[in-house]
């Protein structure tokens, strides 16, 4: 997976929309569930990346795995720049539950399932 944020920078006082792209670059079929927690945001804390958990809320329907093809997309819940979940500035990402097989029981290594580094400024 190639996950990737519209900018690199987002102020908290003109709260940016944060759009977030996960593309598969590989040659098989990945796998998740939804709607379901998937993505969750992370703030680095010295050298330690720090789960704060899912931005958005997910409807009351149960969830169904869902397989994202070599070369499809799959778009992340926008997150936006003030959201309650964002107290602090800082380095932050965006971590997925991707599978790489149908059992949903391995998951991709983590360095294929995190964005790219972004920063909330003031």
């Amino acid at each position: 997976m190639d996950i990737v944020t519209n900018k690199s920078i987002y102020s908290q006082s003109t709260n940016e929309s944060i759009i977030v792209t996960a593309i598969n670059i590989s040659n098989q079929n990945l796998y998740y569930w939804w709607p379901s927690f998937f993505a969750s945001l992370q703030i680095r804390k010295g050298n330690t990346w720090v789960d704060l958990g899912a931005w958005y809320n997910i409807i009351a329907i149960p969830p169904g795995k869902l397989s994202i093809a070599p070369g499809d997309t799959v778009h992340v819940p926008v997150l936006n720049s003030n959201e309650e979940i964002i107290k602090d500035l800082g380095e932050y990402r965006i971590s997925l539950e991707i599978f790489k097989e149908p059992n949903l029981t391995q998951l991709l290594s983590t360095k294929y399932r995190v964005s790219n580094i972004f920063e909330i400024i003031n």
